[in-house]
């Protein structure tokens, strides 16, 4: 079995979890800062 798919699926669930938490994050703040 290749292990090259589960490596890119891996890396994308890491890089959707790490969209997520930043988005969480970016919601949460008690003030919206524009930049």
């Amino acid at each position: 079995m290749s292990i090259g798919p589960i490596i890119l699926y891996v890396i994308v669930f890491l890089l959707l979890f790490i969209a997520w938490a930043i988005l969480l994050k970016e919601l949460t703040k008690p003030k919206h800062l524009r930049n």
